[in-house]
């Protein structure tokens, strides 16, 4: 028997078996989110409502993931695939940029010019003028013209020179096909891109397909006959320096 009068042995609590197993704590953790058709459809219905399923951004989603994972069947469509997802977010995000104001380049306005600033061999002119007299100089019927024609616009070849001008003077504009029809004595009409054409040394005001011409309301002014721009004969000069 031992002595009673020994104490007893003195444990070291950081002394532990070799094999002794550790107490472990489980932390809960969220499940990651998922992707697929199914929880898409239903976390829309949820939030938004099923009428948002067939409108606006959240039903591109919607039926883009849809469409992307019906490849996958039907676990495809319940998990979801990742790169489908990273496309439907492209697909999103191109949406909300095009639903931006779009900055883009704001359209020069037409500069108005007189016919008394003409000169030979220039282009691009927009004028506004009166219409004082309208002559037709050529009305040729095409042969192929016939009741039956696919293009009856374009059956019958008219050329007119039209007098045209304003405060600063006058020219004489070469009116072509549809064009006599709007080049009416007394009316008024604003040329759009127009240019210099030259006839026999004078010059001709024409508008070909990339001009346009307008019919507008009376202008107020009064036509300088007396300063009749085609009547000036221009010659070509060779100069020898």
């Amino acid at each position: 028997m031992e002595s009673q009068g020994k104490s007893p042995p003195v444990v070291n609590p950081n002394l532990r078996p070799a094999f002794a197993r550790t107490g472990s704590v489980s932390m809960p953790y969220p499940p990651p989110p998922r992707s697929g058709t199914v929880f898409v459809g239903l976390k829309i219905y949820q939030t938004k409502g099923v009428a948002v399923l067939f409108s606006g951004i959240l039903a591109i989603v919607f039926l883009q993931t849809l469409y992307s994972t019906t490849r996958m069947a039907v676990i495809g469509a319940a998990a979801g695939n990742p790169a489908d997802v990273v496309m439907v977010r492209m697909q999103v995000d191109s949406c909300l940029q095009s639903e931006q104001p779009r900055r883009g380049v704001a359209k020069r306005k037409p500069v108005f010019v007189k016919v008394g600033d003409l000169k030979p061999g220039t282009n691009g002119h927009t004028l506004t003028v009166k219409v004082l007299s309208s002559k037709t100089i050529l009305d040729k019927k095409s042969r192929n013209s016939s009741a039956f024609s696919s293009r009856p616009g374009a059956a019958n070849t008219r050329i007119a020179e039209c007098l045209i001008g304003d405060e600063t003077g006058t020219i004489l504009f070469t009116a072509r096909n549809d064009q006599v029809d709007l080049m009416k004595a007394g009316s008024t009409v604003i040329i759009r891109n127009a240019k210099i054409d030259m006839f026999k040394g004078s010059m001709r005001l024409a508008v070909d397909k990339w001009g346009r011409i307008e019919v507008t309301d009376p202008a107020s002014f009064v036509v300088k006959e007396d300063n009749n721009l085609s009547l000036v004969e221009y010659e070509l000069v060779n100069v020898v320096e």
